[in-house]
């Protein structure tokens, strides 16, 4: 399952064992960090301008059904748009 991030999203993962991945785009001309964080463990993505970064895996591997909430932060004033992608 793969859906814009937003800061505060609450994902309901399925029962699989699984670990939830991000990605992001900077929305200037410039690279954008973007920080994003499952149970206050932040992970930072370097955001290029103008295409999707690799994904990247935040938070522990969930070995079953959980709620977890995601949190989304943009570290520059350009801003940038993340996607989340998990198994519901």
């Amino acid at each position: 399952y793969k859906r814009q991030a937003r800061d505060g999203m609450v994902l309901n993962l399925g029962n699989y064992t699984q670990q939830i991945k991000v990605r992001a785009k900077a929305l200037g001309s410039g690279g954008c960090d973007v920080e994003n964080t499952i149970q206050g463990k932040p992970v930072t993505i370097v955001a290029p301008a103008n295409a999707y970064s690799d994904w990247i895996g935040v938070g522990p591997s969930f070995l079953k059904a959980a709620d977890e909430t995601l949190g989304v932060s943009v570290k520059c004033d350009a801003g940038a748009i993340a996607q989340v992608q998990y198994h519901k």
